[in-house]
């Protein structure tokens, strides 16, 4: 099998008995990477996907100013000036008591990222994410 990963080059990959395979790549750049492989031999096939690089710190805070510039739109009282748990107290007072877990569980991943040196990488992002939707649904 034959993977290129756009900037990085290709690279010949050898299948085992079961026809996978696999690669590492360290991507030292955030953006869209396109990946390529391409099988030929007993069976042709080939696919392309993109990904796209982050910096998972940058991006809880991301989905946390676009939750915030949303919430300011729907609730009372929200103003560029609070601090996020000011704008969690004011939200938890127009909502059921179910939208109140997601919402704690969104300004604590916030501030850990924003605030403290503490590693963050994919599951504190995807607590983000699905606190996000969570609280939206």
């Amino acid at each position: 099998m034959r993977v290129n990963v756009e900037g990085l080059g290709e690279v010949q990959l050898t299948t085992r008995d079961d026809g996978s395979c696999e690669a590492t790549y360290t991507f030292n750049e955030k953006g869209t990477f396109k990946i390529k492989a391409s099988l030929e031999g007993w069976v042709e096939a080939s696919g392309e996907v993109e990904v796209r690089v982050v910096d998972y710190r940058e991006e809880v805070v991301r989905l946390f100013n676009s939750f915030y510039a949303s919430a300011k739109e729907k609730f009372n009282g929200l103003v560029d000036e609070m601090t996020p748990r000011e704008m969690q107290s004011t939200i938890m007072s127009q909502v059921a008591p179910a939208k109140h877990k997601p919402l704690e569980t969104l300004t604590w991943t916030f501030e850990v990222a924003d605030y403290s040196l503490h590693p963050i990488g994919r599951r504190e992002y995807e607590d983000a994410f699905l606190s996000i939707m969570e609280f939206w649904s």
